[in-house]
């Protein structure tokens, strides 16, 4: 069975397919974790992508296939040791490629864990205005089939 889910952004929806081969343990992990609601956060100067406001913590570290750069519609688990030294653990999705950007983005600090195959126009186009408009809720759903 393909694992598929909805992420609602906003007024935007859009739906994406779970990397079960490449990915088994983070995609069983974020799986047994939906849903939830949250507030998208721009991480802009991390590359083009938003992440969960809060931590969702899916085991640790992002474990399984380190991403180097990452391409629009890509969703993401990522663990970092924030400024206080603890784990933040987000969720996310990029909205354009990324690029290196050392010493503020550290490659393999992010997991690919799906794509976006359904309204990713939408959702870029909703993602892009993010740096100047209040950040909006998100929820990240099982799609049952």
């Amino acid at each position: 069975m393909t694992k598929r889910i909805r992420v609602r952004f906003g007024d935007v929806v859009a739906e994406g397919t779970l990397d079960e081969r490449r990915v088994p343990r983070t995609v069983a992990a974020l799986w047994a974790h939906l849903p939830f609601r949250d507030r998208a956060i721009s991480s802009r100067w991390s590359g083009d992508l938003w992440r969960t406001e809060g931590d969702h913590d899916l085991g640790g570290r992002a474990w399984e296939d380190p991403a180097g750069q990452l391409e629009a519609g890509d969703i993401i688990y990522a663990s970092y040791a924030g400024a206080d030294g603890t784990m933040k653990c987000r969720l996310g999705v990029a909205w354009a490629p990324s690029r290196w950007m050392e010493p503020l983005w550290k490659p393999g600090s992010s997991t690919v864990i799906g794509k976006i195959d359904v309204g990713l126009a939408a959702l870029v186009t909703a993602s892009e205005r993010l740096i100047y408009e209040v950040p909006p809720e998100i929820e990240l759903t099982r799609i049952e089939e």
